[in-house]
């Protein structure tokens, strides 16, 4: 499968626009978002990718640590 970097430069912008947000509300917490929109918030890492599986399947999503020193997602979806 190959990578749509625009999609994937579409998330890292949306991460980018709201970060300040999500490190007010979700600070230690990874979320998942899917066309630019939040998802959901999750505790581990494991919890974001299932979620994300569960509810967008093959589409494309990014999932993000919210931390003041991440800058790149943690991981790019689809990943099945």
């Amino acid at each position: 499968m190959t990578l749509d970097t625009g999609i994937l430069e579409q998330e890292l912008r949306a991460f980018e626009a709201r970060k300040d947000e999500f490190l007010r509300h979700h600070e230690g917490q990874y979320v998942v978002l899917h066309g630019g929109e939040l998802l959901g918030a999750y505790t581990t890492e494991r919890q974001a990718y299932e979620a994300a599986l569960a509810r967008v399947a093959m589409s494309p999503c990014s999932l993000d640590a919210c931390s003041e020193n991440q800058r790149l997602p943690t991981a790019f979806l689809p990943c099945r």
